[in-house]
């Protein structure tokens, strides 16, 4: 509807919750690290694989150029407290995953279990492979005992922007090029699929689910926090006397 009606539709802001994301994904498609083999999410999904695990499945489509065409999933237990609007499924409530997604190339994404680490995104192609996140993401060149870390000069010359500049901007861009948003109402419709697409396989036994999904009907609940608008009216607004309370 947005792009019918020219209008910009930013969503989230993965794109720049790690630093220099938009230029390491062009730095891999120029080739350096030859084609992606291998890519994971090596702190997991954990608590939600939407609501919070949106970030990194964004990170993954944006950093690999790539589609995930098909999911393979287990559901962590969900966090005591969370539940579903009256009348649907409980097993519709977002929760954490582990499992494997599978990409347009030919290449896999591991989710391994929850993990205290600051890389976001691993990918690990023929020729290198990008550790992404912390201060400053590390890009290796080459295998083996000539492989070598590099540091193009958008990665070491000058600060970053600030982060909400880097936000209005894309859709300022969006504006003037007549063009979809950096970090899109698409990008995180396709992170929510591909979350749901882990919850059906869970359901499955760990059956392999292919994406797009058939069943358009298919839903995934967030935390009752989110469900009725606490991320952008507030706490107190939706009768919350603090934030919710969760586990670091």
């Amino acid at each position: 509807v947005c792009r019918e009606r020219g209008t910009a539709f930013g969503c989230g802001t993965a794109c720049w919750e790690v630093p220099n994301l938009l230029e390491t994904a062009a730095w891999i498609r120029e080739g350096h690290i030859g084609r992606i083999i291998w890519a994971s999410i090596p702190g997991g999904l954990p608590r939600e694989a939407s609501g919070a695990g949106c970030v990194q499945l964004t990170m993954l489509r944006t950093i690999t150029g790539q589609e995930v065409v098909w999911a393979e999933g287990a559901e962590l237990p969900p966090e005591s407290g969370w539940e579903v609007p009256p009348g649907e499924p409980e097993a519709d409530i977002d929760c954490g995953m582990r499992g494997w997604l599978g990409l347009t190339d030919g290449g896999v994404c591991e989710i391994p279990e929850p993990s205290a680490v600051t890389c976001r995104v691993h990918v690990k192609g023929e020729n290198g492979e990008v550790w992404l996140g912390g201060p400053r993401s590390v890009l290796i060149e080459g295998t083996g005992a000539s492989a070598s870390p590099v540091y193009p000069d958008w990665l070491t010359t000058g600060e970053p922007k600030e982060f909400f500049t880097l936000v209005v901007e894309r859709l300022m861009r969006a504006f003037d090029t007549g063009g979809d948003a950096v970090c899109s109402g698409h990008d995180y419709r396709q992170a929510l699929e591909i979350a749901i697409a882990l919850k059906q396989s869970a359901h499955r036994g760990g059956e392999r689910v292919s994406l797009p999904l058939s069943d358009r009907s298919l839903r995934v609940f967030p935390h009752p926090y989110r469900l009725k608008g606490g991320d952008v009216a507030g706490y107190a607004s939706i009768g919350y006397a603090a934030p919710p309370d969760l586990p670091e």
